[in-house]
Parts: C-alpha cells; sequence; structure tokens
C-alpha cells in the first residue's frame, strides 16, 4: 500500500476590504447574539430589514439599450436599402439605361415577370431581373 501525501495548505494574502467586511460581520452577528449557522440560514432575531435583492429589470436596460443600437445601425438601414432596390427593380420598363451586377451596360429592350432583355450593341441578352444592379441616370448616392 502505498503512502498518502498530504499537500501543504495553501495560504493565500487576503483583501483588506474583504478582511474588513468579514470583521464588521463577526462583530455585528456578536452584537445581535446570532451564530454562524443563524447568519447562514438568514434567521433575523434583532427584527432589521433583509437585504434588497440585486438585478431585476435594472438588468435588463443594458441588454434592450444593445439591442436598440444595434437594431439602429445594422437592420434598419439594411431593411431600407432593400426596400429601395425592390422597389427600383419594381419600376424598371422599356428603354432604360441599366447596369448589371456582372458589370454590362445595355438598354432594356424589354421588360418580363422574372426577367429583362438587354440590348448592349447589336445583341440583345436576357437577364434575370434581379441582375440589374442599377439604373443609368438615378443618383446612385441617394
Amino acid at each position: 500500500m502505498a503512502p498518502s501525501v498530504i499537500p501543504p495548505s495553501i495560504t493565500l494574502p487576503l483583501p483588506l476590504d474583504l478582511l474588513q467586511s468579514v470583521s464588521e460581520t463577526l462583530q455585528q452577528q456578536g452584537d445581535t447574539g446570532m451564530t454562524a449557522t443563524d447568519a447562514q440560514t438568514g434567521a433575523n432575531p434583532a427584527g432589521q430589514s433583509a437585504p434588497r435583492p440585486q438585478g431585476g429589470l435594472m438588468g435588463l436596460w443594458p441588454l434592450l439599450a444593445i439591442g436598440a443600437i444595434v437594431w439602429f445601425l445594422i437592420f434598419a438601414p439594411e431593411r431600407k436599402a432593400r426596400k429601395k432596390r425592390e422597389e427600383m427593380l419594381g419600376a424598371l420598363k422599356k428603354g432604360d439605361k441599366v447596369v448589371t451586377t456582372g458589370g454590362l451596360h445595355g438598354q432594356i429592350a424589354d421588360v418580363r415577370e422574372n426577367e429583362v432583355i438587354i440590348k448592349a450593341g447589336d445583341v440583345r441578352l436576357t437577364f434575370s431581373r434581379s441582375s440589374v444592379q442599377q439604373i443609368q441616370g438615378e443618383d446612385e448616392s441617394a
């Protein structure tokens, strides 16, 4: 049988404020007649008010503020840009000069439900409506 080795105890220095709070608690317990068991179970023989619980709704406000910031900085502008693009794609008409996402510059020869036929030089090409990036002549930064 191997001898059991007991590790030496480690002593850590305690912060001064922790030592002071422990000594104050011990003094209060001595003054009120509370035992250590009474203090752990929450017994209150002196009729003192119980400490108020922390948190509740006050801990929720920072989370709500962060959520609102994320909404206004990320999601709302994205939604606005998507709506503007959908309006632009819905307003496509024959004769508009457009640029596709692939960089093709041309003029719309025909508009169908999900397709546009773009004339570039002497060639007519069929693209999906969503491939139109912008209408030339409209202000891109607005």
